[in-house]
């Protein structure tokens, strides 16, 4: 897949937007950061995305950012409205400044497992262009980083067997919290019962 350079992006970032159409795989995609570190407190500009989720059926696998620590985005998010169902799986960050993350107005269903990046599950309230919840039906599955997960009103996200630093706020959903849970990956489990 080509790299997309979107408007309000900084010249020299990239990013990868996967638009709505089923099935698609973006394995072992590295995402380098040479740029300035970015700060959007102090800028007043958005955060860059390094991977944009739109569509449903699509598997990021084993897929990392390189470069600077200190550059800051959403190494993987999810558009407004985005259908799902969506995975993040083994998705590596050289910080706690790169996220994984659905990003605005209610995506649904979007699995992100087996990860020390940071996971966020949450009400973006007026943020942005008043982004409200990101999402529901979230599940963070064997997660080692930190996780803030939070359910809106009538649905539920959850993060199972995340041993990671967990910040529950809102209605949140933990199933054996600090320790990991077998299997070891959702993902692959479903997968062979489904081809068994």
């Amino acid at each position: 897949m080509d790299h997309q350079q979107l408007g309000s992006q900084p010249p020299s970032h990239r990013v990868q937007q996967f638009p709505p159409s089923p099935r698609q795989l973006i394995s072992n995609r590295n995402a380098k950061h040479h740029n300035a570190p970015r700060e959007a407190n102090s800028t007043g500009i958005a955060l860059p995305a390094d991977i944009i989720i739109k569509g449903s059926q699509i598997l990021t696998s084993d897929c990392q950012q390189a470069g600077l620590a200190t550059a800051q985005s959403f190494a993987v998010m999810t558009g407004s409205l985005t259908p799902g169902p969506n995975a993040v799986l083994r998705h590596n960050t050289p910080s706690a400044l790169q996220m994984l993350s659905p990003h605005q107005r209610w995506a649904h269903g979007l699995l992100i497992e087996d990860t020390v990046a940071p996971v966020h599950f949450i009400n973006r309230a007026t943020n942005g262009t008043g982004h409200g919840w990101a999402i529901n039906a979230g599940v963070g599955w064997n997660l080692r980083g930190y996780s803030i997960v939070q359910s809106p009103p009538l649905g539920a996200n959850w993060c199972i067997g995340c041993s990671g630093t967990i910040d529950g706020r809102i209605n949140e959903t933990f199933v054996q919290p600090g320790k990991q849970v077998a299997p070891r990956s959702l993902s692959a489990y479903q997968l062979t019962a489904r081809t068994n």
